[in-house]
């Protein structure tokens, strides 16, 4: 049930990570220190201040020697001296995490786990994953888009990482060892591949490397070093040390600034929604996404309003009954396109105080099959009747998570920011709240035995989309 009040935007995928414009909640539940950002313009390799980039003989960008001194080097081999500061990813901390799951499958499914140990062929499926220790002894590995967080990732001579969808985000906690002949997304788009250094992370790669992508460490302490006959297409740019051996050869040419154009460390929304249209009327498509594709449409006499908080906002009319629904249908599917592991954000103003007796449900994704049985996966956030803000949600097999916030007695009239998040793999859910006068949060871990975010239904903003309502 709803009642009447005004929205405005919007909703993002996360790694956890800082989402938008904003300094926010990151998967590891620390604010952004130094934002995440763009690459610093036309140079592809960046090192710490001073004399931290060093080269060996005969080392060539895009076919020119380098030349001159400086930290930076730009797209015709000169260097110069950059004081821009790498940009951190929107994930700014490792997350934590204990796994006990060990696999040497050839196919590894998202997820935590304790250990990989991959061998011949071994392919991800994509996701968020989650892993202590990654032992390859593989020849291949096949990545396909999705952030890996490791811990610990030891790799054989010889190994080709590909990418085979993207983008592959790989976050790095330990240390990256040397060896030799290694092919990160040899001859791929690089902006497919990103590699980032976390903590005190460094990285060593032997001779003979082939690189296409960028890989980013904003630490000092965040040092890369490289071999002899590095072959690298994009970037490379830390905060600490940068030393190349003889024969280098880097190709940041018109074509990969064009594949690297709009590249971004920061997390793209899946979808964000600005009510610009001045007029709904329930048509499919009418309410156009500001980010990503997914077109959505009003219902029950939702309309277009001038008095948003940002920009537009949508006014949705009181409604005290569960049928039928009044409010904004995203279209994006919660289970399928955003996942386990997500963000939803948006600002809210209600037409009646938080503590008035009246349950406000303002997101469901609650598939219609659901009914009121309770056993079937649901997703909702709601404001009880105390003003309490409680986020309820149940996966693939059948076992509720909870968190909640409050109760907070949040005048009628007053805008505020909501942020839900949660993490299925490690069993982490949060609401935060703000205004002008209000700044508070709650959260909860709970173990995740296994439970994934299951078969859901597309985003709705407003009110209940089902009659599935939790008693309590």
């Amino acid at each position: 049930m709803s009642v009447s009040g005004s929205w405005q935007r919007h909703f993002v995928r996360a790694l956890r990570l800082g989402f938008v414009a904003l300094a926010g909640l990151t998967s590891a539940g620390a604010a952004l220190a130094q934002q995440c950002g763009t690459l610093p313009g036309s140079l592809p390799l960046v090192a710490g201040s001073g004399t931290r980039l060093t080269f060996g003989t005969d080392a060539l960008v895009n076919g020119s020697a380098v030349t001159g001194t400086g930290n930076a080097v730009d797209t015709r081999g000169r260097r110069t001296t950059s004081t821009t500061a790498v940009p951190l990813p929107s994930t700014d901390r490792f997350p934590t995490f204990t796994a006990s799951a060990n696999t040497s499958s050839t196919t590894v499914a998202e997820g935590m786990y304790s250990s990989v140990s991959a061998s011949g062929t071994t392919r991800f499926t994509g996701g968020t994953y989650y892993i202590g220790n990654f032992n390859s002894n593989a020849t291949t590995l096949e990545l396909a888009a999705g952030d890996y967080f490791i811990q610990n990732w030891s790799l054989n001579n010889g190994t080709a990482i590909n990418v085979v969808s993207g983008p592959v985000r790989i976050f790095l906690a330990g240390s990256l060892n040397e060896r030799t002949d290694l092919r990160f997304n040899a001859g791929g788009n690089p902006a497919n591949l990103q590699i980032y250094l976390t903590g005190s992370a460094t990285a060593s790669f032997g001779s003979n490397l082939q690189f296409a992508g960028v890989l980013i460490g904003a630490g000092s302490s965040n040092s890369v070093r490289v071999g002899d006959n590095a072959q690298i297409t994009g970037a490379m740019l830390v905060g600490g040390d940068l030393a190349f051996g003889s024969r280098l050869a880097v190709t940041y040419s018109e074509r990969t600034e064009a594949q690297l154009a709009g590249f971004t460390t920061c997390r793209a929304p899946i979808a964000e929604y600005r009510f610009e249209q001045n007029s709904y009327n329930g048509t499919a498509g009418e309410v156009l996404a500001s980010a990503g594709t997914s077109n959505g449409r009003t219902s029950g006499g939702a309309t277009s309003t001038a008095s948003g908080r940002v920009c537009r906002g949508l006014s949705v009319p009181a409604n005290t009954t569960i049928s039928p629904s009044a409010g904004f249908d995203s279209g994006v599917a919660l289970g399928s396109q955003v996942g386990n592991v997500g963000t939803i954000m948006f600002w809210y103003r209600g037409n009646t105080a938080w503590n008035s007796g009246t349950r406000k449900q303002l997101v469901d994704a609650t598939s219609a099959a659901t009914g009121n049985t309770g056993v079937d996966p649901y997703f909702y956030f709601t404001i009880a009747e105390n003003g309490a803000g409680v986020l309820r949600l149940e996966g693939n097999r059948d076992n509720p998570f909870v968190s909640l916030t409050g109760p907070y007695p949040v005048a009628a009239g007053t805008w505020v920011h909501v942020t839900i998040t949660w993490d299925m793999l490690r069993g982490l859910f949060s609401v935060n709240l703000w205004s002008a006068s209000l700044t508070a949060g709650g959260s909860s871990t709970q173990s995740p035995n296994g439970e994934l975010i299951g078969d859901l239904a597309t985003i709705f903003f407003g009110d209940n989309r089902t009659q599935y309502l939790f008693d309590s």
